[in-house]
């Protein structure tokens, strides 16, 4: 996600700086450090308000391991301007392995967070085409109610304009969660990423959404015949979706 690629890049900044001080000696770059100490507290902050909404541990962990990794830097700015250079050299590289660390649980967490995702989203794309398949036998049922003058057809149709207008919508939902989740994949995961943008693509080249509203407003039409085929086809389409 967007958060962690923008706190990847800001953990690689920081041990620039990091190392930078450390070719200085550790009493250098005190402006640069200060930057690297308000840096990892504001993204520290932020990791625990997501922590808190989302009653995530592991974000926490890592609020906490960057936390520590400015304490660190802070207290060897402070050894720096009492001319402790050995101490402070000593505490930039306990705060660079800080860092380092910090960075491989955020690497594990978005393989994690990555793989949990795509699995989410095939299934949520399974249940769509679940919910198709019952529409479409609902609206052949409704077809034949309707042949045989059955006055509650249109009750019925009432219920299944309210179901696909809510499958359209989902539909719309996946396709953003879809690019979404293709964005906030790594380098190390542009095959899985490429696959997201494709299945995205398939959606809106197919137009699967507004195939659903269609068939939805020839159904209120009475033109079930057509809708029926409509429906076939998203039906396919989010079969399809849902095996990639």
């Amino acid at each position: 996600e967007e958060l962690a690629r923008r706190m990847q890049r800001e953990i690689e900044q920081q041990q620039q700086r990091m190392q930078q001080a450390r070719n200085q000696g550790g009493g250098g770059g005190g402006r640069q450090q200060q930057q690297m100490i308000e840096e990892a507290r504001k993204a520290a902050r932020e990791l625990e308000r997501l922590s808190r909404e989302r009653r995530d541990p592991q974000m926490q962990d890592l609020a906490n391991r960057l936390n520590q990794a400015a304490d660190e830097t802070q207290r060897a700015q402070n050894a720096a301007q009492n001319n402790k250079d050995q101490e402070s050299l000593a505490r930039n590289l306990r705060a660079m392995q800080q860092l380092e660390d910090a960075q491989r649980q955020l690497n594990r967490l978005k393989q994690s967070r990555g793989g949990q995702s795509i699995q989410d989203l095939k299934q949520r794309a399974a249940q769509a085409a679940q919910r198709q398949g019952e529409i479409t036998k609902d609206v052949e049922d409704l077809a034949r109610r309707a042949r045989s003058g059955d006055s509650s057809v249109n009750n019925s149709k009432q219920q299944l304009a309210e179901r696909k207008n809510e499958l359209a919508n989902e539909v719309g939902n996946l396709e953003r969660d879809i690019d979404q989740a293709a964005r906030g994949l790594g380098q190390e995961q542009q095959g899985a990423a490429n696959k997201l943008r494709e299945a995205a693509s398939g959606l809106r080249q197919n137009r699967v959404q507004d195939r659903i509203r269609f068939t939805q407003r020839l159904m209120e039409m009475n033109q079930f015949d057509v809708a029926r085929q409509g429906d076939q086809t998203v039906q396919q389409n989010l079969e399809q979706l849902a095996q990639q």
